[in-house]
């Protein structure tokens, strides 16, 4: 599985991840939208997990998931410990 911490901002995303199998750590930052549904679209090939701060920049995200991805998210207060 791939667990994935995401931080949304109105002009970028700030992503790490590790395979919890693999134990493989990544970061990456997408710059435009365009480039973070492409991301998020090959991700399904994949069993995948998303953390991720409850925000108002994520709403189309949630939308994104909702259509047609396996992806399952954890909504966090970004100042509580989750």
């Amino acid at each position: 599985m791939i667990i994935r911490g995401v931080d949304f901002h109105p002009e970028f995303q700030q992503i790490a991840s590790v395979d919890t199998e693999t134990g493989e750590f990544q970061e990456k930052r997408l710059a435009h939208r365009d480039e973070a549904e492409n991301f998020y679209r090959a991700l399904t090939r994949h069993k995948v997990r998303v953390g991720m701060e409850a925000s108002g920049h994520a709403r189309w995200f949630e939308r994104l998931v909702a259509e047609s991805m396996p992806i399952l998210i954890r909504k966090c207060h970004p100042l509580l410990p989750s």
